[in-house]
């Protein structure tokens, strides 16, 4: 077997990665791309620009490590969730893709929401209720709004089933991704019909399901033109980011819980026996093998929070840090004492899912005074993504899940001051891997299944060593709890606004 090519397609970013037999990295690279935003909701990408991203990824990756042209035998894939992609019968996107924060189906999720109730509808999907990011809600609004495109449609895919297509030019997706859309049952790991039956949307609309880690195909000659690469390589599937992130730190059993702080903040626990009484209703999906699922707690906005503030006001040290602008927020936040002088951000920006399922809420940094720095704010930033996390795990040990150890990923891992913040917040270690891409490493575990390097899950889940550990800092504890107690006050501070306005 030659080398593991994969693409983390995230919501603003695209990471590719190159990993031999023994998933050592070989290359990386990474890019950011900018989303279509507009009133009324609106959140789109041109679905050309992501595969441009892959191309331009591959030819990066070939700069690198030029031997790898003709040495790719394997490439996998791993993305983002709910972001839509309608095609026709050649596979041409018929519109922009439908980003997963796109907001425009809530009057579709609020019509679906009133005949599958949460106590319908949750434990068959794993989704707390019919929100406006479930592809079932937009495509409902499509169908409503845009019935050209709606019946046009050969294929409604997901972006790695849309990257996929581009690869191989099959139609085809995966369960994990699928568990995603509202349109899956979780359970008996079929399509939900009873929701597309009520829906009127015909299942022939929608592509072939595979399990994840499975092979689709050879990549077509064309594509790997496109690419620079050999077209002996074969697709696999992978699974959504959130699985393979905790594929790639080992988190396949019960006791690890995994933290990604990227755009969004994202946890995860695994469980042979879901438990869907709980009045939180966190997400719960598919894992990436039957019979084995994962609670993710989801915050919309995390990582997006701070890209949002080094982009509106960082632009001096992004000049001069480039690369490394957020290294150099990292020393702002280190100026700031813990608990930044009292200034509290409540983080969520574009709604909340747990532990209130509120789409309506917006962001509040309360607590401002004159002596107020830059500094105050990023660091305040890191703080309030610590307080969500706290939330969150604090759900987990009400479910009765064991909490041991919490294995944190994605690029928030990279900042020693954001992790260490982490562990002071929680009063808990935080460990971060060896390899810190866990969510690429575990799509090149699911390549390396796919392609009959390994049989199992299990033979590769420990390769994955730890890296550093943070230790709570026990000085700080009285400060953040103060802290935490008032970012819990600031939802009832928005309800009350927004009763007000």
């Amino acid at each position: 077997m030659g080398n593991i090519l994969t693409f983390d397609v995230g919501t603003t970013s695209i990471k590719t990665c190159l990993y031999d037999e023994e998933f050592r990295v070989l290359a990386k690279h990474s890019s950011e791309y900018n989303l279509i935003t507009e009133s009324g909701g609106i959140v789109e990408m041109n679905p050309q620009a992501y595969w441009q991203g892959v191309c331009a990824g591959t030819h990066a990756i070939l700069k690198i490590h030029p031997l790898a042209k003709n040495s790719i035998s394997v490439i996998t894939i791993t993305t983002q969730g709910e972001t839509l992609i309608p095609v026709d019968s050649a596979g041409e996107a018929l519109c922009n893709a439908i980003v997963w924060l796109d907001g425009r189906s809530s009057q579709e999720a609020l019509h679906l929401g009133k005949v599958f109730s949460p106590d319908k509808y949750y434990p068959i999907t794993g989704l707390g209720q019919v929100d406006e990011a479930a592809p079932i809600s937009k495509i409902l609004n499509l169908k409503n709004n845009r019935p050209d495109i709606y019946k046009n449609t050969y294929k409604f895919l997901l972006l790695e089933d849309y990257l996929i297509f581009r690869l191989t030019g099959e139609f085809v997706s995966e369960k994990s991704l699928m568990s995603s859309t509202g349109y899956f049952n979780i359970i008996s790991d079929q399509m939900y019909t009873s929701i597309l039956d009520y829906a009127g949307i015909p299942l022939t609309k929608f592509p072939e399901v595979l399990d994840c880690g499975k092979l689709v195909g050879k990549i077509t000659s064309h594509a790997a033109f496109e690419m620079g690469i050999s077209a002996d390589a074969v697709v696999v599937t992978g699974a959504m980011d959130q699985l393979t992130g905790a594929v790639g730190s080992g988190n396949i059993c019960s006791g690890i819980v995994t933290e990604i702080t990227g755009t969004a903040l994202v946890m995860g626990a695994t469980t042979t026996s879901p438990d869907f009484s709980h009045p939180a209703r966190p997400t719960i999906y598919r894992h990436t093998e039957a019979g084995m699922y994962l609670i993710v707690p989801f915050c919309m906005t995390a990582g997006v929070i701070l890209k949002w503030f080094k982009d509106e006001f960082c632009q001096l040290e992004s000049l001069e840090y480039g690369d490394h602008v957020y290294e150099s927020l990292d020393s702002l936040a280190q100026r700031a004492p813990p608990g930044s002088e009292g200034l509290v951000l409540f983080p969520y920006f574009s709604g909340m899912l747990t532990p209130v399922n509120d789409m309506t809420t917006r962001g509040i940094f309360y607590g401002v005074s004159l002596n107020t720095k830059k500094e105050h704010f990023v660091r305040a930033i890191f703080e309030s993504v610590a307080f969500m996390l706290r939330e969150n795990i604090g759900i987990l040990e009400q479910m009765n899940i064991p909490v041991q150890q919490i294995r944190s990923l994605g690029g928030g891992s990279k900042s020693p001051v954001w992790s260490q913040i982490k562990a002071d917040v929680l009063n808990k270690e935080i460990v971060t891997m060896h390899d810190a891409e866990c969510t690429s490493l575990g799509a090149a575990y699911l390549g390396a299944l796919g392609s009959g390097l390994y049989s199992s899950l299990a033979q590769i889940s420990s390769m994955n060593k730890i890296d550093k550990t943070y230790r709570p800092d026990n000085h700080f504890a009285q400060t953040y709890d103060e802290q935490y107690r008032v970012y819990q006050k600031l939802y009832q501070c928005h309800l009350d606004l927004s009763r007000q306005l």
